[in-house]
């Protein structure tokens, strides 16, 4: 198959490989149990699901985690607090060395509701792991609309595990950011980086119609923000479901700034966010960082009709063609010239 296809709810089952792991995330969201409710229990050899348990779940987390635990069952949970996402990134690590030493070689994930940080920080864990994996398959269920607000404040704004980029003092920093439905994070973000550049990405190609009319709304608010911020900007489109195309358009931003620090921003859909971090992945110039909101609207979202299966492994820029030697030099590389933003 190709590196994505689109599908109905009913057809997952056909469509997902037999003898599987498959990795979730409980959520306030029904988005976080469609594909369980979808999927026979019989493909899946092992099922590990993460949930936040800091602060204590709400009434709608907890029922879409029992309701996870029922349909996956027997299930293995990896409690995370994730204001502390370097224990995320070891439980992801842990997961998947359990997986890979039970010599299973299928891996689903069902992404829809894995935080961007979370989903950002187990993209550069499978990335160094693939060889392992015959098949690497992320589940996406799109929602079907969105409230007219999805979060609220910004209580910190952080380095995302795994995506240090690289520092000169000498050059000017260029910030990128994918803009979603969120103005709030994103002015609050500028605001604090204050960027000697800054390239505002405005999504198109929706995941689903009915997302059309608010994402021009919020372009014409985030324009008139940032006409009246005294800062040089430029706006440009990306696709919020193309995945390859939205890395070229990344990439295009990037290369025509040769002697800039390059602090790419993903606050759209999870499919740009895969572009996002495949960019950085392969580009150890590119610093991903992240606002962690104060707190989300558990009514935002509704689950769509259909799920989106993105074939990692068919993706040029997830398959490892990096030679271990230089793979070895980049992370030296990166772990020297790491550096928090605030």
């Amino acid at each position: 198959m190709s590196y994505l296809q689109k599908i109905s709810l009913e057809e997952a089952n056909a469509k997902l490989p037999n003898d599987s792991a498959l990795l979730c995330f409980a959520s306030f969201e029904k988005r976080s149990i469609t594909l369980a409710e979808h999927l026979d229990r019989c493909k899946i050899i092992k099922a590990f699901v993460f949930r936040n348990v800091h602060p204590p779940m709400d009434i709608h987390n907890y029922e879409n985690f029992n309701a996870l635990c029922s349909k996956l069952a027997p299930l293995k949970t990896l409690e995370l607090d994730l204001d502390y996402p370097v224990d995320l990134a070891d439980k992801i690590i842990s997961v998947l060395r359990e997986i890979i030493s039970s010599g299973i070689r299928n891996l689903t994930v069902d992404i829809s509701t894995f935080t961007h940080e979370a989903l950002l920080i187990l993209i550069k864990k499978l990335y160094e792991q693939q060889a392992n994996f015959q098949s690497i398959l992320f589940v996406y269920n799109g929602a079907a609309k969105y409230a007219k607000w999805l979060s609220m404040g910004c209580k910190t704004i952080r380095n995302v595990v795994g995506y240090p980029g690289r520092f000169n003092p000498a050059y000017k920093d260029h910030m990128i950011i994918l803009t979603g439905f969120e103005k709030e994070r994103t002015t609050k973000l500028v605001d604090s980086f204050e960027p000697d550049k800054l390239s505002i990405g405005y999504g198109c190609k929706p995941t689903d119609q009915n997302h059309q009319i608010p994402m021009e709304r919020m372009k014409d608010e985030f324009s008139k923000w940032f006409d009246n911020l005294g800062l040089p900007w430029r706006y440009f489109d990306f696709s919020c479901t193309e995945i390859t195309e939205t890395i070229s358009t990344i990439r295009s931003i990037i290369n025509n700034g040769k002697q800039e620090n390059i602090v790419l921003v993903p606050l759209n859909t999870k499919l740009s966010t895969i572009s996002a971090a495949l960019v950085a992945i392969n580009d150890s110039r590119v610093q991903v960082v992240y606002p962690i909101p104060e707190a989300y609207n558990v009514y935002y979202s509704s689950p769509s009709e259909s799920f989106t299966i993105i074939n990692m492994k068919e993706i040029p820029e997830f398959a490892n063609n990096v030679h271990s030697d230089d793979k070895d030099k980049m992370r030296t590389v990166e772990h020297e010239n790491s550096f928090a933003i605030i």
